[in-house]
C-alpha cells in the first residue's frame, strides 16, 4: 500500500496545468539540444568553430554536421570550447573520429580554450592527447 506522501505526490489537481509525469525520452532529448549552438568563421589558415552549451547524445551528432564540411587533406580545424557548459561520453567519439580523419590527410584538430566541464571530462577519459591549448595566443570573448 502507498504511503500518504507517495498517494499526494502522484495526484493530478483539477484546474492545473502541470503534468504529473516526467517528460518523455523525446522531450528531453529535444529540451537538452535546445542549449547548443555553434558558429563558424572560415579563414585561409583554418576554420574556428565557437561551440556553446551542452554536447550530448541529443546535439553530437549535430556537432559532427558543423564539423564534416570543413574536413579534408591538409584542414585545420580549432573548436573553441570556452562556452561548452557540458560534455559526455558522445562528444569524445565525435572529437576523436574528426581528429582521426584529419590527421590521416595531414590536417589538425585543436581543442581551443576548454571550458572547466570540457577540461573535465577529456582529462577523466584519458583524452588529454586532443587538447592543443593555445588560450594564451587565443583568449576567450570577453562577450
Amino acid at each position: 500500500m502507498s504511503s500518504p506522501v507517495d498517494v499526494l505526490e502522484l495526484r493530478h489537481h483539477p484546474g492545473t496545468t502541470e503534468n504529473c509525469h516526467p517528460p518523455d525520452r523525446a522531450t528531453k532529448f529535444r529540451l537538452m539540444a535546445e542549449g547548443f549552438s555553434t558558429e563558424v568563421n572560415a579563414t585561409d589558415e583554418a576554420t574556428v568553430i565557437h561551440v556553446r552549451g551542452e554536447i550530448d547524445m541529443a546535439t553530437a551528432g549535430r556537432l559532427r554536421d558543423v564539423i564534416e564540411p570543413h574536413m579534408g587533406p591538409k584542414q585545420k580545424i580549432i573548436l573553441d570550447l570556452s562556452e561548452v557548459e557540458f560534455m559526455d561520453s558522445s562528444s569524445l567519439k565525435v572529437l576523436v573520429q574528426a581528429r582521426g580523419r584529419l590527421t590521416e590527410d595531414g590536417g589538425s584538430l585543436i581543442l581551443r580554450n576548454p571550458s572547466k566541464a570540457a577540461h573535465r571530462l577529456l582529462t577523466v577519459a584519458g583524452a588529454n592527447d586532443l587538447l592543443e591549448t593555445d588560450a594564451q595566443d587565443h583568449p576567450p570573448d570577453s562577450n
